[in-house]
């Protein structure tokens, strides 16, 4: 627990921190999408889901010293990694003008989500309510690694969803909404949407 209590709560990221830890996490994503015998593994997925990204995001917003300061650095976080991912990348040009498109109103997003999810800190009853989107989302990509055979993924979107429980909401009545909603949107996703003809 003192783990987590450190890395949601107890890190100081200055602006310096944030824009290296940006431009090397995309440095690596960028550069483990072009290795072939990693295609279609785990190993790729930090470039395909969103779990990986929901896990830096929350940290930097959990550490942020208030919902202004959490909004302006996940958004600085977001503008910059992405577009490098893309441009390491053999034809990254290429790439970035046809895909950070779909990333564009995304990362604009960030700013207010990111603002919003600060509050997730105010251990009241909308904490675990403003977490459980995340959670919910790590839930749907668990599902689709466990079809598709992604056993880290899958590991680790679990594991994340433990973490972020224990680690962002502090007390017991707020995971329990926060987990609650997120198996219940689970059960109505997959039993009355994507399962009824």
């Amino acid at each position: 627990m003192k783990m987590l209590k450190k890395l949601f709560g107890g890190i100081k990221i200055t602006y310096i921190d944030l824009l290296t830890f940006s431009v090397g996490i995309a440095l690596y994503t960028g550069l483990v999408l072009t290795v072939d015998k990693l295609k279609n593994t785990s190993f790729q997925d930090i470039g395909i889901g969103y779990e990986w990204w929901i896990f830096f995001a929350m940290i930097i917003i959990i550490n942020s010293e208030n919902p202004l300061e959490s909004a302006i650095k996940a958004f600085i976080f977001f503008l910059v990694s992405q577009p490098i991912i893309y441009l390491v990348q053999p034809n990254g040009v290429e790439l970035f003008l046809r895909y950070y498109r779909l990333w564009a109103v995304p990362t604009a997003l960030t700013f207010p989500m990111a603002f919003v999810g600060w509050y997730t800190k105010k251990e009241n009853v909308f904490s675990g309510i403003i977490l459980s989107p995340m959670l919910f989302l790590l839930a749907v990509h668990a599902v689709e690694y466990f079809t598709s055979k992604h056993i880290f993924s899958l590991i680790f979107c679990i594991a994340e969803i433990i973490i972020l429980t224990f680690g962002v909401l502090k007390r017991n009545r707020d995971r329990v909404i926060a987990n609650a909603i997120m198996i219940l949107s689970i059960l109505i996703l997959y039993v009355y949407i994507i399962r009824v003809p």
